[in-house]
């Protein structure tokens, strides 16, 4: 439905002319509509296991977690801004993760590797025994536990991630208030990217967290969008509604405003768990030995656990180095 809010412009030292705005809004349903899902759910899964690795936040050491990020040429963190590896995922992946040295950057391959677990629901790899080597196999006693895990966690990711209507970037601190709930409202450009979302529809922000649509709100421009909804509630923390609009305009040019219009989403934070909380259980539950033994690392006496294979340009490198006599 489509209602007037009447705004006091001439308090806000706008115009008068612009003190009757247009605003269509749209309550929340009883049951959220169906959405054509935005994820791929292999990508998600290898983008969120690499922000997770990057945040330091799971309980593994940061070393292996560095170790699972590196690539050739240095650390992948450092290195890249974005998603890459995706063309391992369709040509390469389904030859190294069930048997062989998984290339780098490792992460991209235990992604895979728990994506199949997931999906078949039981462990991918086949570990069978190498004559002539004593292995340490008391991984296999955990095997039931993480399966538990892997399977219940991985299912209700996989869900999640079918019910995604659009995927968002958020820069920080937005981010930030957008997840503990300071920020309800989220400005955007009607672009067709937004002009499709409704209210019920599940939001993915920054791969990791979720916000629902509870209403939609359409204006002319940003800044009759805070003037209507509030600093507050739009941009916490700005000081005034001047300094707001530049903050939007760093995103949306004027002709862009003009040609769109302007879009207040205002979101609340659901009640399905986030991805990143379900990937750190399953993630914490394998530990070192979990994802040692996905990516098919076998252990014996004198094995350093925390140890992974060195990127391949750098056997590479030590092997160039024995054949150069001027090294």
């Amino acid at each position: 439905m489509v209602v007037e809010v009447e705004v006091d412009m001439e308090q806000q030292g706008v115009s008068p002319k612009a003190s009757t705005t247009m605003v269509e809004v749209v309550a929340v349903p009883d049951s959220p509509p169906h959405a054509t899902p935005a994820c791929d759910p292999l990508q998600c899964l290898t983008s969120l296991c690499r922000s997770l690795l990057l945040s330091g936040s799971l309980n593994l050491p940061s070393h292996f977690c560095q170790g699972l990020l590196q690539q050739s040429g240095g650390d992948y963190a450092a290195n890249t801004g974005g998603d890459v590896g995706f063309s391992l995922l369709s040509n390469e992946i389904e030859d190294t993760i069930i048997e062989g040295m998984p290339v780098d950057p490792l992460y991209v391959h235990l992604a895979a590797a728990l994506y199949r677990w997931i999906c078949t629901r039981r462990f991918p790899r086949n570990m069978a025994p190498i004559e002539g080597i004593k292995e340490d196999e008391s991984w296999k006693s955990r095997l039931d536990a993480w399966n538990e895990t892997v399977v219940t966690h991985g299912s209700a990711l996989l869900e999640l991630w079918q019910g995604i209507a659009l995927k968002l970037d958020v820069q920080e601190p937005w981010s930030s208030v957008l997840k503990d709930g300071r920020k309800s409202v989220e400005g955007r450009c009607a672009t067709d990217a937004y002009r499709s979302l409704s209210p019920g529809c599940l939001m993915l922000v920054n791969e990791s967290f979720l916000l629902q649509i509870k209403e939609v709100h359409r204006y002319p421009t940003f800044q009759i969008m805070i003037e209507t909804e509030g600093l507050l509630k739009v941009l916490p923390g700005v000081e005034s509604i001047s300094e707001g609009v530049q903050i939007y305009r760093k995103f949306y040019s004027c002709s862009k405003e003009q040609t769109y219009g302007v879009l207040g989403i205002h979101v609340v934070r659901p009640a399905q768990r986030d991805p990143a909380d379900l990937l750190s259980d399953i993630l914490n539950t394998l530990g070192i030995d979990g994802v040692r033994v996905l990516l098919g690392m076998r252990t014996t006496n004198g094995t350093l656990k925390e140890a992974l294979p060195p990127p391949k340009s750098l056997l590479a490198d030590s092997f160039s180095a024995l054949q150069n006599p001027d090294v």
